[in-house]
């Protein structure tokens, strides 16, 4: 007897750009995507990076310690 596959259904790829409106918009999406490790790892799990822009300008996060 020969098993059948599970139908999977494809997975779409993160968009690696995102645009925002204002940085309130982007801030409450970035507490939203440390919430869900899902949403973390679909955009910030491996480089590269999303990309993102406010207002039409590319934002550049610092990282400081």
């Amino acid at each position: 007897m020969v098993r059948k596959r599970k139908a999977t259904r494809k997975r779409r790829r993160a968009s690696k750009v995102l645009h925002f409106k204002s940085k309130k918009d982007y801030l409450k999406w970035l507490k939203a995507l440390w919430a869900n490790p899902r949403l973390r790892r679909k955009y910030a799990g491996k480089a590269p990076h999303a990309v993102v822009y406010i207002r039409g300008k590319k934002h550049r996060v610092k990282h400081t310690a």
